[in-house]
């Protein structure tokens, strides 16, 4: 087993942060190394700012970093909300929707705003964004969320190819519904 790399400073991640772009492989590596650790609540100004970078590695990197601290870092809740509906110029698709969405429900954000954001998102052709979204509405858990995700599923059943509709089926069998 790999060794775990060494905790990067707050200093050494606010200086990859201003680095040119052509130094973006040094950025994505040292927060990279960042995310092997539990980041400090004291370095969650730092991560907050982050999460507004124009690099989404380091954008995603701080979202799963945020999200190792809990409902101790709920404040980062709107700054989130942001990242994971930034789409990327090219792309146009949000580039930190997961790990955004992740964090927000290992927060304790808002359950409005994490339904807000999936019913925004969940329809994206990408079936990361359904699968991620299903799988936050049951981590929510709450009778809006559950609601929501048997809904869901039944808009997206019949676009689903056959390894997809075989993970709804194993991983929210309760939300599926039966044909009879």
């Amino acid at each position: 087993m790999p060794k775990k790399p060494e905790c990067p400073t707050a200093a050494k991640l606010r200086a990859a942060m201003s680095m040119p772009e052509n130094k973006s492989a040094t950025r994505w590596q040292i927060f990279g190394d960042y995310c092997h650790h539990t980041p400090k609540l004291d370095e969650l100004p730092l991560l907050m700012e982050a999460l507004r970078h124009e690099d989404f590695v380091v954008v995603r990197a701080a979202a799963e970093s945020i999200a190792k601290l809990g409902p101790a870092a709920k404040e980062a809740a709107d700054d989130l909300y942001d990242a994971a509906w930034r789409q990327d110029p090219d792309l146009l698709l949000p580039q930190a929707y997961s790990e955004a969405l992740d964090a927000l429900i290992s927060v304790g954000a808002d359950e409005e705003m994490v339904l807000d954001l999936v019913q925004s998102h969940f329809g994206h052709t990408n079936w990361s964004f359904l699968k991620d979204s299903l799988e936050a509405l049951k981590r929510l858990g709450t009778p809006k969320a559950s609601n929501l995700l048997s809904r869901i599923i039944v808009f997206a059943l019949p676009e689903l190819n056959k390894q997809q509709l075989r993970y709804v089926q194993t991983h929210f069998r309760d939300f599926v519904p039966q044909s009879g």
